[in-house]
């Protein structure tokens, strides 16, 4: 361990020992020049001759540098200097996901489906970049002060070990992605997390079956309305359905259900009953090999926004006259 005060390559001054795991040293810090607060990781000592992983480690970084999104953290240097491994991140002032579980904090539904949202922003967003799949790490999750995410890194599967076969690098399509979506979602709605192995890692999700399941994807919130938790609860197991037919197909139909949810959570009396929302949504959406989304859903709601627009201008054209 390095003690605090130390200057690194002549850019960091470590502040204070903030974490330490099985790999890094994470410290606080400032930036020499302009005073700037950095999240600076040192790799241990006894893993600087590892050089498979150091490899592993560079190649991770160099993708996860190569982005640029809000709900990411931001990589500014990599370098080893005198010996030392170093990684200069942005700093956030988050709490980890896994805190909030540990605790037994549950998280209103608004603002699950709002951070749930966002990290499904930021998957889509690696995909259409061309960035192969990468677990996520419960504990890499960063909850801000105002919940928006943070996301410290992707990991290279082969890093943690991976269930199955362990050549299998490759996911097929975004399933692997949707499926941790619900975990997520379901953790923060129970905090509780469904699967005994924490910090899972899913390459395919053929390799569902070797997973533990710690509950029923169940919700228990008594507060909220019958049909609004029958829409969440089916948004749920549809991301972690080990059936091809039963699993949302994409991205931008997670983000269908998650609107509708919104709906029903600001104006939950222009619905029926939870039983013919979530039929409408089974019966609209496509099949997973169909490029249509959601086609009577959308114009619906589509509709809906038109006539609210209708109905505004009408009342200003009144207050004028």
């Amino acid at each position: 361990m390095i003690r605090p005060g130390t200057i690194i390559a002549d850019k960091y001054q470590l502040l204070e020992l903030v974490e330490e795991n099985e790999k890094f040293f994470v410290y606080k810090a400032l930036t020499v020049s302009s005073e700037e607060r950095r999240a600076v990781k040192i790799l241990k000592p006894s893993l600087l001759k590892n050089e498979r992983l150091i490899d592993r480690m560079i190649g991770e970084l160099q993708n996860m540098a190569s982005l640029r999104h809000e709900s990411l953290v931001r990589i500014y240097d990599i370098d080893v200097v005198d010996k030392i491994f170093y990684i200069a991140s942005e700093w956030v002032d988050g709490i980890p996901l896994t805190t909030f579980i540990d605790k037994g904090r549950k998280i209103p539904l608004m603002r699950a489906l709002l951070i749930i949202k966002r990290l499904g922003f930021l998957l889509e967003f690696a995909t259409k970049q061309g960035i192969i799949y990468r677990s996520i790490k419960l504990s890499n999750i960063l909850l801000t002060g105002d919940f928006k995410v943070k996301v410290l890194g992707f990991n290279l599967p082969r890093s943690y070990g991976v269930l199955g076969d362990p050549n299998l690098t490759q996911n097929v399509g975004v399933d692997p992605d949707i499926f941790f979506l619900g975990v997520v979602l379901y953790s923060m709605l129970e905090a509780k997390f469904p699967i005994k192995k924490r910090d899972f890692i899913i390459t395919d999700i053929k390799l569902l079956r070797y997973l533990e399941l710690d509950c029923d994807w169940k919700l228990s919130d008594e507060n909220l309305e019958p049909k609004l938790i029958s829409l969440v609860e089916e948004l749920i197991r549809r991301s972690v359905s080990r059936e091809m037919n039963e699993r949302i197909p994409d991205f931008y139909n997670f983000f269908q259900y998650i609107d509708m949810a919104f709906l029903l959570l600001n104006k939950p009396e222009e619905h029926t009953t939870a039983r013919e929302v979530v039929e409408t949504l089974r019966e609209e959406l496509p099949a997973p090999s169909s490029g249509k989304i959601l086609p009577g859903l959308y114009g619906k709601l589509s509709f809906l926004i038109y006539l609210a627009a209708i109905s505004l201008l009408i009342f200003a054209i009144y207050l004028l006259v």
